[in-house]
């Protein structure tokens, strides 16, 4: 996995650099022993994990991911977070290509399931793991837990809408199927 932020800014607490590392403690875990956590207390961040993957050209993928945030909702924060294809294994979560999952909102009392389903157009696939928040929160922390990327599915070719919009290619939460016995 790599990350990618964005430090654009207007104001002194937006965008700052998450802190990110392995969570391990309860209720920031959805299986196993330990999560990924993002956070930044006092400030916004836009930002993503991703993972590129070779893939045979032409094959339908699904990208899925559960995410929980720890936010104070009194600060009204607005955070969000969605799960993207890139279907040519790009690494910029702005780039016009990438196939999004709707919005998971505020998801502050348990897991939400996020996934995407896209077509590769080439050798291999990107999947994102992307949050960002409009205002500061503490605490402000995302938690992603149980990614997968899998061949199969419906595929699309329709790319995603740019990351801020709110725009995606399928509505947040949909069902992702098992993967094909192997």
């Amino acid at each position: 996995w790599s990350g990618w932020y964005n430090p654009a800014r207007r104001e002194v607490w937006e965008n700052r650099l998450p802190n990110g590392y392995p969570h391990m403690g309860s209720g920031f875990v959805r299986s196993g022993n330990r999560s990924m956590n993002l956070d930044r207390g006092d400030a916004t961040f836009t930002a993503a994990i991703f993972q590129t993957v070779s893939v045979p050209e032409g094959s339908n993928v699904i990208g899925s991911a559960w995410v929980r945030m720890n936010l104070d909702l009194n600060a009204n924060p607005n955070a969000r977070a969605r799960v993207g294809i890139h279907p040519r294994g790009g690494t910029n979560p702005f780039d016009s290509d990438v196939v999004w999952s709707g919005w998971a909102t505020n998801a502050v009392n348990d897991f939400v399931q996020l996934s995407a389903s896209a077509t590769a157009t080439g050798s291999a696939v990107t999947i994102f793991l992307y949050a960002t928040q409009q205002y500061p929160s503490n605490p402000n922390g995302v938690y992603w837990d149980d990614a997968s990327l899998v061949v199969g599915g419906e595929g699309g070719s329709v790319p995603g809408a740019e990351p801020g919009n709110g725009e995606g290619s399928a509505p947040a939460n949909t069902p992702v199927p098992p993967p094909p016995p192997v």
